[in-house]
């Protein structure tokens, strides 16, 4: 997929590459949802239940959008979501898709799979830290666990995704992906926030 043909390169990502400015673009974003996400303490079962529904709310209907473009991210938040699955019912929490009307207004128009992959991608890097806490901190016969957390991309998902970034030279495709990362980050925001509604009623 390219929107190269509709658009005039843009030299201002020539030098800093374009990952970087998305990455200097979306860092507010992300800071941010790290901070909501750090309110919870996913050692305790409570809180993991309510992290775990709420990823799998942000990721509802991701395969629809990324495929057939990005086949691979298709795949891989289905695979993401079917250990959501599992691991929301090993802690006894319930499918959140039912809330999805409730998610903030749909993506820029066209969405971009390379925004959402971003940060797809970049969450599971975090996560790897995160696996690592609840490894470390749980308490001892806690059954608590997570496919999710412990999920890995496949060998080279991320460089191939790094060098798919750097190869976007236009101002309308780089708008595209820069919309659809941002929004992806609200996303999980918006999606964080309902989850908690959910159990505060």
């Amino acid at each position: 997929m390219s929107r190269a043909s509709r658009s005039v390169a843009n030299p201002q990502f020539k030098s800093g590459g374009f990952r970087a400015q998305l990455r200097q673009d979306t860092h507010p974003r992300h800071t941010r949802i790290e901070a909501a996400f750090d309110t919870l303490d996913i050692t305790r079962r409570d809180d993991l239940r309510i992290f775990l529904e709420a990823h799998t709310l942000a990721l509802t209907g991701l395969p629809d959008i990324l495929d057939p473009d990005w086949p691979y991210w298709a795949g891989e938040v289905r695979r993401l979501s079917s250990a959501l699955r599992d691991d929301i019912a090993a802690v006894g929490g319930s499918d959140p898709a039912g809330l999805a009307g409730n998610l903030m207004a749909g993506f820029p128009v066209p969405p971009h799979p390379l925004g959402i992959s971003y940060v797809i991608a970049g969450s599971r890097l975090g996560s790897q830290i995160l696996a690592k806490r609840l490894r470390d901190h749980q308490e001892p016969d806690s059954g608590l666990m997570s496919k999710y957390l412990s999920h890995s991309l496949q060998p080279g998902a991320w460089p191939n995704l790094c060098a798919a970034l750097e190869m976007i030279s236009t101002n309308d495709e780089q708008a595209a992906v820069s919309g659809s990362a941002a929004f992806m980050f609200d996303r999980f925001e918006n999606a964080l926030t309902i989850i908690r509604q959910k159990y505060c009623e």
